[in-house]
C-alpha cells in the first residue's frame, strides 16, 4: 500500500512540475488538447493527463483506443491533418504513424479557404507530380506568386495564391522559375495626397 501512494505522490509531483493538469475526460482540457492516459498494463486509471493534439510530424497512432470514457491512450492529430500510417504495429495501441496533411488530387479534394499544392519546389521545366497536399489559401501579409492570381486555381501549384478578394501585389522581387513574388493585400490602395 506505502508503495502505491509513493507512486501516486510522485506521479502527482512529476505532472506539477512537467505543467501537465490531470483528467477524467475531454471536458477537462483546454481546446487543442485531449485527455490522454497510456497505463494499459495491470490496473487502469481514470485519470489521465491533458495533452496537446498532435501537430504535423508528431506521433500518432491510426486508432484511438479509449481507456475509458473520454480518456484515450493517444491523443489524434489537429484538425487538418491525418494521421498516416508507417506499417509498424505496436500492441496494444495499434499501427504507428505521423501527423501529416492529407494528400490531394485537386481543390476538390481540400477544405474551404484550401488548395491542393505539390510541396516539391520546381526545379527548371521538369515538374515532380507526387505527394500532392492542401494547404491554407493565402491570407493578407503573407508572401505570393504574382501569377497565381487569387482564388481557388483550377491546377496544382507549388503554393496556394491568396484568397478570393485579396491581390497579390509585387514586391519589385523575382524567383526562378516561379516568376515575380509579392504580398497578399486588400486590394485597396490609399492614394496619398500633399496637403
Amino acid at each position: 500500500m506505502r508503495v502505491v501512494i509513493f507512486v501516486l505522490v510522485a506521479v502527482c509531483i512529476v505532472a506539477v512540475a512537467v505543467g501537465k493538469r490531470f483528467c477524467s475526460s475531454q471536458n477537462d482540457c483546454l481546446k487543442g488538447e485531449c485527455c490522454r492516459n497510456n497505463q494499459l498494463r495491470g490496473k487502469r486509471s481514470v485519470y489521465g493527463v491533458c495533452e496537446p493534439l498532435g501537430n504535423a510530424g508528431s506521433n500518432c497512432y491510426l486508432s484511438l483506443f479509449q481507456v475509458s470514457e473520454g480518456v484515450y491512450s493517444s491523443c489524434p492529430c489537429v484538425r487538418g491533418l491525418e494521421c498516416k500510417g508507417s506499417g509498424l504495429v505496436e500492441v496494444p495501441y495499434g499501427e504507428m504513424g505521423t501527423c501529416v496533411r492529407p494528400s490531394c488530387k485537386s481543390a476538390a479534394d481540400c477544405g474551404p479557404d484550401e488548395c491542393c499544392v505539390n510541396p516539391n519546389r520546381p526545379r527548371g521545366k521538369k515538374k515532380r507530380s507526387t505527394g500532392y497536399v492542401c494547404q491554407s489559401m493565402k491570407n493578407i501579409g503573407d508572401g505570393c506568386l504574382v501569377s497565381y492570381g487569387s482564388g481557388v486555381p483550377s491546377s496544382v501549384g507549388f503554393m496556394c495564391p491568396c484568397k478570393a478578394g485579396l491581390t497579390c501585389t509585387p514586391s519589385g522581387y523575382s524567383d526562378m522559375p516561379l516568376g515575380p513574388m509579392g504580398t497578399c493585400t486588400s486590394g485597396l490602395v490609399e492614394k496619398l495626397s500633399p496637403r
